[in-house]
């Protein structure tokens, strides 16, 4: 019995024995699970205060119970949607949106700092606009005069002078330069600037441009079957009240009809992805041959005083059916008509300046293409209006305080690996012959990357120097808004027997906005300061969240020198055709399948099919950019340790890239917004963006595990880059 007993002890220790060790087994494997995957130590989720902050950010748009493989856009930014309310003063709301609303307070902080007895020019200057901006009372004690006091000084306007406006003694050719010199650049009748020569970017010439008409040229066409024209009638006849006239409605309607038909003859945007097309240079002499109905040379002489001109010089006329056609329909427009005509968009233009009254009107008037909105606060379109006139000395001011130059250094080294990642996208290029791929190669290695902003911008004397003949001494907004506008014509102007650089400082100092640009005729690309807010990044996280957001606007950047238009340029910005013609075969019919795709999109509230050709630009270079983006990410993990996921998030670091991006798109708009982006847009609403390039990507559907098949991993892809 003793015996039994003792064994039956010992069978219990063993049992317990047996069970304890089964215990340490599983809890080593957990263990092991929780600390290791694919033999690779398992990181802890990131706790750090911005992995937090983007967690929150993350979670507070997702919609987790949307199918990722069905749309991608809903599991993303669902939630998003749903619960953003667009203000009252906004006709939409996007993640630029709420960083942008960051960004302009920041400068609204700086701007209405007391001025220091040791500040420089520049930056008083800048504080002084903004206070004049904000004097409401002397704004309405002055109403309409500001632009009556110009009007008169250009000619007066036939509507409101009645029968005493003196024809005989109006001439449109002088009244064309008599604006240039007080002010307003008349971009509503003919657009003269000087820019690069796209045949030689090292100089610049004066280019000759069809108009800038008030409503886009796509509702104009219609004509008076069109509401938009009509609301444009009935928005002209407000204001010119406002002025004090009685306004004669048969004027007002033989105005809008001129316009009308100066739309009709303008290159439709389309029509401007092909600059080989608009790109025309020809001597003055030449110039006067073709299109007589102008002294030319006397017009640039008069609007250049302070150079020489002769026959001889060179100039670039880009729309030619419109010079073709506008000298005649001068001569069957009545003097009175086209005087109308340059003083209604003369005082258009100076609304933003004016009372009140002026100003709500304007908002009223815009809501039939933005929809129900009200006016923004005052301080927003004073400081808007600072950052128009004084961007230089803005940007510095805003530099000097908030941003962080490791920021810099940092997105300076993700330009390098991502510009690598598209190199090798060129160099597995079968589609390309070897002439072509080399001089892609020329062309990518050529391309400056400008990040962050210019030394300069912490430099006084530089600015000191660069302002140092603005004078704004008015006592009224608006009569401050064109002596700021003449001193930058004059600045802007005297650069045209400059040599061209690619580097200088003056036109890269404009960095208070959340967005990037690529320039084809100088082959650099901006990343401007002030892009660098924590959505886009933030050097205290796993590098998947900056990859997915400011690398890939980095990789949309790169692309767009590939893009239907960058692609016309060559290594040195210059127009230039360095394709062999089977090659630029092969690359037309990949646009065409992104088009194709994107114009498939349609919007549920609207019958309106997305223009997959306006978009076709942003569309080639969103699918690059993602794709170059997340391989340099991929290509920086091989030689650094695994990022930590974030903490409750049950998503590994390649599919947080995916969502990061994607929500980089999350948008909500008006319906006449989302309208209007669909019939006259250049940008593909945010919510098509991301389903058009998501389709198009293996990388993803291999992430998310997207059958093929299903709506985000179609069997049919389109693939330019």
């Amino acid at each position: 019995m003793h015996k039994a007993i003792k064994l039956d002890k010992f069978k219990l220790c063993l049992i317990l024995a047996s069970i304890f060790c089964a215990i340490m087994i599983l809890g080593s494997l957990f263990l092991g699970y929780l600390l290791y995957e694919d033999g690779l130590p398992r990181q802890k989720p990131c706790e750090t205060d911005s992995c937090m902050t983007a967690l929150c950010q993350m979670r507070s748009k997702m919609d987790q119970t949307v199918d990722p493989c069905d749309d991608f856009y809903e599991f993303a930014c669902a939630k998003y949607d749903r619960e953003t309310a667009i203000p009252d003063d906004k006709v939409s709301m996007t993640i630029f949106n709420h960083f942008g609303d960051k960004l302009v307070k920041q400068i609204l902080e700086l701007l209405q700092e007391p001025i220091g007895e040791r500040e420089i020019k520049p930056f008083r200057q800048s504080k002084e606009l903004f206070q004049k901006c904000m004097n409401t009372s002397a704004i309405e004690l002055a109403a309409g005069t500001p632009i009556m006091n110009l009007i008169n000084k250009l000619g007066k306007f036939p509507i409101i002078e009645g029968k005493s406006w003196n024809e005989t003694s109006w001439e449109f050719f002088k009244t064309l330069v008599d604006m240039r010199q007080n002010g307003v650049a008349g971009k509503f009748i003919l657009k003269v600037a000087v820019d690069l020569s796209l045949n030689d970017t090292s100089r610049r010439i004066i280019y000759f441009d069809s108009p800038e008409t008030s409503v886009h040229i796509d509702f104009l066409k219609f004509g008076w079957n069109d509401t938009y024209v009509l609301n444009y009638f009935n928005y002209i006849v407000d204001i010119l009240t406002m002025l004090g006239a009685t306004p004669n409605t048969t004027e007002i309607r033989e105005m809008i009809e001129f316009e009308v038909n100066l739309t009709k003859i303008v290159i439709p945007h389309r029509g401007r992805r092909n600059p080989q097309l608009l790109f025309n240079v020809m001597s003055i002499g030449d110039m006067q041959k073709r299109f007589p109905y102008f002294n030319w040379l006397k017009f640039v002489r008069d609007s250049y005083p302070n150079m020489s001109f002769n026959e001889n010089e060179l100039v670039a006329v880009t729309d030619l059916n419109f010079f073709d056609k506008f000298g005649a329909l001068l001569e069957q427009t009545s003097k009175r008509t086209l005087a109308n005509y340059l003083m209604w968009r003369l005082t258009a233009q100076a609304i933003p300046y004016l009372s009140e009254k002026f100003k709500q009107r304007d908002t009223d008037y815009q809501k039939l293409f933005y929809g129900e909105h009200k006016r923004q606060p005052r301080w927003r379109d004073c400081v808007s209006t600072v950052l128009i006139e004084m961007s230089i000395a803005t940007s510095a001011m805003y530099v000097r305080r908030f941003f962080n130059f490791e920021s810099k250094l940092e997105a300076e080294i993700m330009v390098a690996t991502i510009k690598d990642e598209f190199k090798e996208i060129l160099a597995t290029a079968s589609w390309m012959d070897d002439d072509t791929r080399h001089a892609a190669f020329e062309k990518l290695e050529k391309m400056t990357p400008h990040v962050g902003y210019p030394a300069e911008l912490e430099n006084d004397t530089a600015l000191i120097d660069f302002y140092s003949e603005l004078e704004m001494p008015s006592s009224t907004l608006f009569e401050s808004i064109l002596e700021s506008n003449q001193f930058t014509y004059r600045k802007w102007s005297s650069l045209l027997r400059e040599k061209a650089d690619r580097n200088d400082w003056r036109m890269l100092s404009n960095i208070i906005e959340i967005n990037a640009y690529y320039d084809a005729a100088e082959n650099k690309m901006r990343i401007p300061a002030g892009i660098f807010q924590d959505h886009f990044f933030n050097s205290n996280r796993p590098k998947y969240l900056n990859y997915a957001a400011i690398g890939f606007v980095i990789g949309h950047e790169i692309t767009h020198g590939y893009d239907d238009l960058g692609s016309r340029f060559d290594k040195n910005g210059n127009l230039n055709n360095w394709w062999h013609n089977a090659t630029k075969e092969t690359y037309v019919n990949k646009t065409k399948c992104v088009i194709d795709q994107y114009g498939k999109f349609r919007e549920p509230s609207m019958n309106i099919p997305l223009n997959g050709i306006s978009t076709l630009g942003e569309n080639i270079a969103d699918n690059g950019g993602i794709k170059i983006a997340y391989r340099a990410y991929k290509k920086y993990m091989e030689t650094h340790k695994p990022e930590p996921s974030l903490f409750s998030l049950n998503f590994t670091p390649e599919q947080l890239f995916w969502i990061q991006n994607a929500q980089t798109w999350c948008s909500v708009y008006r319906s006449q917004t989302l309208q209007s982006l669909f019939r006259v847009g250049t940008l593909t609403p945010g919510k098509y963006r991301v389903l058009g390039y998501l389709q198009n990507s293996e990388e993803f559907a291999r992430d998310f595990n997207c059958p093929k098949g299903a709506n985000m991993n179609p069997l049919k892809k389109c693939e330019v880059w």
